[in-house]
């Protein structure tokens, strides 16, 4: 893991990422973002159909779009932390518990079609925001859940070596899980959907969401944009 210098403790040196150069690289972030924008500018219709309402309760719309209009000053930040080696895709379905050799529990990671090189707390996203959208969970237990991997992401960063500010990694991962799930992925996703919607002919059974149902999506879509919010607060800290 790269350090920036200010925090890079004495005693360390951080190991050499990897250069082979069918890794992905942290143009992925711009990449998802620039998929997101034309359908930011279809969310308040969408917000209004009679399929899609439910998806936007009280004041999401607007937290959305206040987190988009504040894109740039977290990206920014976010190309300031320290670099590291994401799998990209480790959520439930791609982790597997194995018995190694002299018996000891082992995690392994299928499909690493996406590894490249990512931002510090960037691997946390998918481990908590995809396992959410495919996997049922009780929502009472949702900041929990996040609670949990965060400080284990901590912990695993501590003994490895790195020691630098633990907000540093909360900012990387919040801010990349409000701008991915919470903002990019449903204006990526629902224009999508609504197209197919349109396509349909009269009576037609409309396509269904993915994942555990409406009320799971709406209650991750909440903890997401929160922690996008916290992510704004942490921005105005490091600074």
């Amino acid at each position: 893991m790269r350090a920036p210098p200010t925090l890079r403790p004495q005693s360390w040196t951080p190991p050499a990422l990897p250069q082979q150069t069918w890794l992905s690289s942290t143009a992925y972030l711009q990449q998802r973002l620039a998929l997101a924008e034309p359908g930011i500018a279809e969310l308040p219709r969408l917000s209004q159909s009679s399929h899609f309402a439910d998806l936007f309760p009280d004041d999401s719309l607007s937290r959305i779009l206040r987190l988009w209009e504040n894109r740039q000053s977290l990206l920014t930040r976010l190309d300031q932390l320290p670099h590291t080696l994401c799998h990209r895709d480790a959520f439930r379905r791609n982790l597997r518990v194995r018995q190694g050799a002299a018996g000891q529990l082992q995690t392994v990671l299928l499909d690493w079609a996406k590894t490249g090189i990512g931002l510090l707390g960037e691997e946390l996203v998918p481990l908590f925001a995809l396992t959410l959208r495919f996997f049922a969970v009780d929502l009472a237990r949702i900041a929990e859940l996040d609670a949990l991997i965060f400080a284990g992401y901590v912990e695993g960063l501590r003994a490895a070596g790195w020691q630098g500010d633990a907000r540093l990694a909360r900012f990387g991962f919040t801010a990349l899980a409000a701008l991915l799930m919470g903002v990019g992925e449903p204006a990526i996703r629902l224009p999508s959907v609504a197209r197919r919607v349109a396509a349909l002919p009269a009576g037609a059974e409309p396509p269904r969401m993915l994942g555990p149902g409406p009320v799971q999506y709406i209650a991750l879509q909440h903890h997401l944009l929160a922690q996008g919010e916290e992510a704004c607060t942490l921005l105005a800290a490091l600074c």
